[in-house]
């Protein structure tokens, strides 16, 4: 069954989606490919509404750090 998505929502590709979590652009594709984000696909496009970035900081994700060398 689909989720109904609000439509003041902001729809984000899935490098911004990153870049707000902070988090790599592989990662999130990873994530969109085993559903651990809701996205919205348009043909082969693909965006995740911002809501999921709040879902997932208030489940206490926080973004690694990154090792220094």
């Amino acid at each position: 069954m689909k989720k109904k998505v609000d439509v003041q929502d902001d729809l984000l590709r899935v490098p911004e989606f990153c870049q707000e979590l902070e988090i790599k652009i592989s990662t999130g594709r990873d994530w969109v490919l085993r559903r651990r984000v809701d996205v919205i696909r348009v043909g082969r496009a693909v965006r995740i509404p911002r809501s999921e970035v709040t879902r997932i900081r208030e489940q206490g994700f926080t973004p690694r750090l990154e090792r220094s060398a």
